[in-house]
């Protein structure tokens, strides 16, 4: 979730956000590593990765993605985080045999993403 991209689209305008979240998307898609990966556009400023591995968590596609994006030094002058456009993300994790319930994954990842903007965001939790 891009950290308060309401005020960033209200300060550069609709199109600089529109352009926004097509870098933002670039740097997302860029991260992911191999073929059952995926990203995807939640509605607004959300954006979803589902992917496999056996990895650590400091080794996941988001951890690369957020430093990625705040990299990208795009001004973002109301955000409280940073001089730069940031992103706050929150991993949940699950076995293959539970990703049955795709509704009860989002939801838990978008309740506790909030949790974590209310602390002012460019943040990365896990689970």
């Amino acid at each position: 979730d891009v950290d308060h991209f309401k005020k960033y689209n209200d300060i550069y305008g609709h199109q600089a956000g529109d352009d926004l979240l097509v870098a933002v998307s670039k740097v997302l898609k860029q991260s992911l590593r191999r073929s059952g990966d995926h990203c995807f556009r939640l509605g607004g400023e959300a954006f979803g990765i589902v992917f496999n591995t056996d990895d650590k968590p400091s080794q996941y596609p988001s951890q690369a993605s957020k430093k990625n994006i705040e990299s990208l030094f795009i001004p973002h002058k109301t955000n409280t985080a940073s001089e730069y456009v940031t992103v706050s993300m929150r991993l949940v994790t699950e076995q293959d045999y539970k990703m049955n319930d795709l509704s009860r994954i989002h939801k838990e990842a978008v309740e506790l993403l909030y949790k974590s903007k209310e602390n002012g965001g460019n943040l990365l939790s896990y689970n």
